[in-house]
């Protein structure tokens, strides 16, 4: 019998560079999430880390490399077709406009309908599911401009659950939660993968990521030489215990902290003030 070929990544990113007005955010960055498989990007403030999500979901073009989801490359398909496979929890999610919970997560299913249609029964099962899943479906009716910072956040995160997609890629969702929340966000994260989903959270929390996600990507922030931007590079890639170690964080962070583990072997770093 021959050789069955191994499946494509959900995602992958071979040697991408991308910045803004001409300012070099980041410099050949390559990593893949399989199907199934939660992973963490975590680094400096402002070493690009939205910036790599933003490429990844098609929505900031690399100058240089290539995204792939599914093994199609992202910029060869139409904004509908990457909607359908890549879901996007930004950071910032914009302006917020007048309208019940319900119908800000019902967004989630544009991509899925055709033009000028309403949402179907479907729809609104999958929108008060994924609002279930983020604990916030008693907020179904309130309007969205009304709700606290963390109940908007997981107001969004459940608009994202809601496209639906193989890849779900999330920019600080715990911002503005409760430890409670927060560990329920990366619980549910957890979920998502173990589902079949590829899931990549991009998160200041190296305890909380440590122990939720498979594995972790840490991003260096580029140096300015000569009045050039570099930008981020890829310091380490792998199972949480091998690589949040000393010496990553303090390349990553530019700070000197001690790692233990917990009882179940979890890195824990312990910061030295």
């Amino acid at each position: 019998m021959g050789d069955t070929a191994s499946p494509a990544p959900a995602l992958e990113v071979e040697r991408v560079a991308a910045g803004y007005r001409g300012t070099r955010v980041l410099s050949e960055i390559s990593l893949v999430c399989a199907a199934g498989e939660l992973l963490g990007v975590l680094g400096a403030n402002g070493c690009g880390k939205s910036t790599l999500l933003r490429v990844s979901a098609g929505v900031v073009a690399p100058t240089s490399g290539v995204v792939r989801v599914g093994g199609a490359d992202v910029s060869a398909l139409r904004a509908r077709e990457v909607a359908r496979r890549v879901a996007l929890l930004p950071q910032d999610s914009g302006p917020l406009y007048p309208m019940a919970v319900l119908e800000a997560v019902l967004l989630g299913r544009h991509p899925w309908q055709p033009a000028f249609a309403f949402e179907g029964d479907e729809d609104l099962r999958l929108a008060r599911e994924a609002l279930r899943e983020v604990d916030a479906e008693h907020l179904a009716e309130r309007d969205l401009a009304t709700l606290s910072g963390g109940e908007r956040q997981r107001v969004l995160l459940a608009r994202a659950l809601c496209q639906g997609g193989r890849v779900l890629l999330c920019d600080e969702p715990t911002s503005h939660l409760d430890i409670r929340h927060q560990a329920a966000v990366f619980r549910l994260l957890r979920t998502v993968a173990d589902a079949g989903r590829a899931v990549v959270v991009v998160t200041h929390d190296v305890n909380l990521a440590a122990q939720a996600c498979d594995r972790l990507v840490f991003l260096r922030a580029g140096a300015t030489a000569d009045g050039v931007a570099h930008g981020a590079t890829l310091e380490a890639a792998g199972r949480p215990r091998d690589v949040v170690t000393p010496d990553v964080l303090r390349a990553a962070y530019g700070i000197d902290v001690a790692v233990d583990h917990d009882h179940d072997g979890h890195p824990v770093v312990r910061r030295r003030l």
